[in-house]
């Protein structure tokens, strides 16, 4: 097997050897990163190899790090294993008291050895958190695997089939959770035992040690929050050392946080008292949301608290079970949502659900620029007891004074020197006090933090001049095109710094949740051959990995960001803002958002995106433009692009100032705002389909095609004088079936594209419509010449033919379910 196409959980599993002559135990492993792997303590203790799909000829180990009590071990591997790059594990723990949580155990157990092989084993079971919680440790009820072999239940002296499992993971889904160490010793054999791997925590020194990991990659991600959103997880910096909007990320942490100990000791005394509770950290760009959010959840992970500060568009690939696992969690939990104004629908369905916690802290804590409008009437759409409590927190500016701003200036060009120069430093400390008495701090300047890391990083570039000393802004920006324009040269892509500042504006100003949105973007704005286009989407991609959810996410640093928008909007108004009602409608909000906000401070951004719009009524939709002014909270701007824009609609304007103005709305008014912005920011306004039914139905057709096939290779090989008969049908079928699997795949990867899906759906229609007469006819004929053949051929062909027209069955009702949009729709 390929290892491209092996689940990635199972390319880690390893099969663990003891040294020859040992008497040690065989057993299974699980690989941590390229040259290390946890085991059972009882395997590890004499292994002396490891062998699996990922060191296919096996490779020598050592024990390095070991815990009897707790039965678990590490083993690190003479050299890394080279048959592909293994990133650091993920590890999980569980947090909710809810039942039955569904875990996977992967191993190479006795009952998988055939001729001296040892296969690898997928068992499916049940986790109950609260079973054996007081001896800490995991029991998995199996639930499917074939683990009960009769030649071992009925021999005389049972013999447990789960020998060689010892050591195997415990996940649930990309998490480990466990490492098995026993198995029930009598039949039914159908319940394991493992050792909690958050358990490792007790001995975090050690354990690092042994790992050669960061902290970041030795936290432990709640079970229950896998699901609800992708967490932004703060590995260590990687990537383009000198990008300067890398460098800035407050998520690489690459200058140490320091201040803000009153702000984080007022929301660590709220966070203190038991039960749910929305809290609000609020504050202009550059201050320190970000930042500031993460010192408080490492704070809080200390303390033995689940913290995440969550990513992503919402929680849409939880289940309802999954969902409900919220409800009943076991430990203090801190939820950070980034740009909470843009999640309405998000956060009032995490709210109703955490609000159910008892008996425990549970914080759910927004990032936002303002709590205005939306804050307030989020409050008046949750229950009671999910808004008791709640408590807004600004952050102010701590560069309050020159002295203060030259210490934190000085920070600053320590640390970027640093991370340049992979870890030495290049200047003196006099050298940076000098520059920093250059830096324009008057001894009481105001400046926010980001300001003050943006001068000190231009300064160590060594790209300041007298020209944009006030304005650090600009010499960075041309730094980053350079970057950009570098990336392009060495994949053979030429373009003038202008061309390469309009694509990169574009990709800040829309942003881009998926691959398509990303290719779409790119093709209007940059006027490439598809070739040439795919490649630059892939160079955007590589230098702005994905934030937030989404594909790529470029610059990522607000005074960067407007810096750019606001140069590029009016000088290039027509090709950033042209492509918009082409985009999807998550991208078209981004945009629409971004514009009211650069207009509360540059009125001409304002007139240009009312003149854009006031062209464009039927293709931009008013309530979408409301709702991005709602959450922006500039009235006047809202009211100037409106009303200019959208003349007719003057009384739902009017509702709308208002709102923005922070004026009370009547009932119906109010509701009809709340409605209006939540769908204008939910999933399904995005062009979604719901293709649920579609995929089921699809499932159901390929089952029964696998009848079909597995009736033709019954009668083929009984009775070999059929082949000529029936090699037609076999032909028709085979081609058919991979042509409508193919169609179908891509199908179920296109979801929240809508022009994809309905696309894709034409297509599966006309393979529906070709293939259905062709297996009903099939079906006739084969049991109409049942009367001419003896009756053992005659029961194969009539079971073909009941087979053949199930799947015609199956696929009409495919065709029923798959969303289909005519010509007329579209129209």
């Amino acid at each position: 097997m390929k290892l491209g196409s092996m689940d990635r959980r199972q390319a880690r599993v390893v099969a663990v050897l003891p040294t020859f002559g040992s008497g040690g135990r065989r057993g299974t492993g699980y690989l941590l990163d390229s040259s290390l792997a946890i085991t059972a303590y009882h395997v590890g203790r004499t292994a002396g190899s490891i062998q699996g799909p990922a060191c296919t000829l096996g490779a020598e180990v050592e024990l390095t790090w070991s815990d009897k009590d707790l039965d678990v071990a590490i083993l690190r591997t003479a050299t890394p294993v080279a048959d592909l790059p293994i990133n650091p594990a993920r590890l999980g723990v569980i947090t909710s008291a809810a039942p039955e949580l569904r875990t996977e155990v992967i191993g190479y157990p006795v009952f998988q050895r055939v001729n001296n092989q040892w296969r690898i084993e997928q068992a499916i079971g049940t986790v109950n958190p609260i079973t054996t919680s007081d001896i800490n440790r995991i029991q998995i009820q199996v639930t499917s695997g074939r683990w009960i072999d009769p030649a071992v239940t009925k021999a005389s002296k049972p013999l447990n089939p789960w020998g060689g499992v010892s050591g195997a993971p415990v996940l649930f889904q990309d998490l480990l959770i466990g490492i098995v160490t026993h198995a029930q010793p009598d039949p039914p054999y159908n319940r394991l035992e493992a050792t909690p791997v958050h358990l490792l925590s007790h001995g975090l020194e050690t354990v690092k040690s042994a790992l050669r990991h960061t902290n970041a990659s030795m936290s432990f991600e709640s079970v229950e929050l896998v699901n609800i959103a992708e967490p932004l997880r703060t590995f260590p910096f990687l990537g383009n050392h000198t990008l300067p909007s890398q460098l800035l990320d407050p998520t690489k942490e690459v200058v140490e946080y320091t201040g803000r100990v009153s702000d984080l000791t007022a929301i660590t005394s709220w966070m203190d008292s038991p039960g749910f509770a929305l809290g609000m950290l609020v504050g202009e760009v550059g201050v320190g949301k970000t930042r500031s959010a993460i010192q408080l959840i490492r704070d809080a992970r200390s303390n033995g608290w689940s913290a995440e500060l969550l990513a992503g568009r919402g929680p849409v690939s939880a289940t309802g079970e999954q969902l409900r696992r919220l409800s009943m969690l076991t430990v203090n939990t801190l939820i950070v949502i980034d740009n909470a104004e843009l999640k309405p629908a998000y956060i009032a369905e995490l709210a109703s659900i955490l609000a159910y916690n008892h008996g425990i802290s549970v914080r759910l804590v927004m990032l936002a620029r303002s709590a205005g409008w939306w804050w307030e009437e989020l409050g008046h759409q949750l229950p009671p007891s999910a808004v008791a409590g709640a408590r807004v927190f600004r952050l102010e500016h701590v560069a309050d004074s020159g002295q203060n701003a030259r210490s934190l200036f000085t920070a600053a060009a320590q640390a970027f020197d640093h991370r340049i120069n992979n870890g030495s430093s290049s200047i003196l400390d006099s050298s940076i006090l000098n520059a920093s008495n250059d830096a324009y701090f008057a001894p009481e300047s105001v400046m926010t933090i980001l300001n003050i890391h943006l001068r000190a990083l231009r300064w160590i570039l060594a790209i300041s001049s007298p020209e944009t000393k006030d304005q650090p802004e600009e010499a960075l920006l041309s730094n980053e095109i350079q970057h950009m324009g570098r990336a392009f040269r060495s994949n053979g892509l030429r373009m003038h710094s202008s061309r390469l500042e309009n694509i990169l504006a574009a990709a800040v100003l829309y942003g881009a949740t998926t691959h398509t949105e990303a290719e779409r973007l790119i093709t209007l704005i940059a006027d490439l051959e598809v070739d040439d286009g795919l490649l630059v989407v892939d160079i955007v991609h590589d230098l702005y990995p994905g934030r937030d959810g989404d594909y790529f996410t470029p610059l990522g640093i607000g005074a960067l960001s407007d810096r750019l928008l606001k140069t590029n909007l009016l000088k290039n108004t027509e090709t950033l803002l042209s492509p918009m009602p082409k985009l999807s409608r998550l991208q078209q909000m981004r945009a629409l958002t971004t514009l009211f906000r650069l207009a509360g401070s540059e009125p001409k951004i304002g007139e240009v995106m009312a003149t854009f719009l006031s062209e464009r009524t039927h293709d931009v939709r008013f309530e979408m433009v409301a709702s991005a002014g709602l959450v922006v909270g500039h009235p006047g701007a809202v009211e100037r692009v409106l009303r200019r824009a959208y003349p007719s609609q003057s009384d739902r304007i009017r509702h709308v100032v208002a709102a923005a103005s922070g004026s009370a709305q009547e009932g119906d008014a109010s509701a009809e705002l709340w409605d209006m912005y939540v769908d204008a920011f939910s999933l399904e306004g995005e062009g979604g389909v719901d293709i649920g039914s579609a995929i089921e139905a699809i499932d159901l057709a390929m089952e029964e095609l696998e009848e079909c096939r597995s009736a033709l290779d019954d009668a083929l090989s009984v009775a070999p004088s059929l082949s000529n008969f029936l090699e037609d049908y076999w032909s028709i079928l085979y081609e058919s079936s991979r042509s409508l699997t193919r169609v179908a795949e891509r199908l179920m990867h296109a979801e929240e594209d809508t022009e994809q899906v309905f696309s894709l759906s034409r297509k599966l229609h006309r393979e529906l419509e070709e293939l259905r007469p062709t297996l009903s006819n099939a079906a006739g004929v084969l049991t109409r010449d049942t009367r001419r053949l003896s009756s053992f051929q005659e029961e194969g062909l009539s079971q073909i033919a009941e087979a053949l027209q199930g799947l015609a069955d199956a696929l009409r009702g495919v065709a029923e379910a798959v969303p289909i949009k005519t010509r007329e729709d579209e129209d």
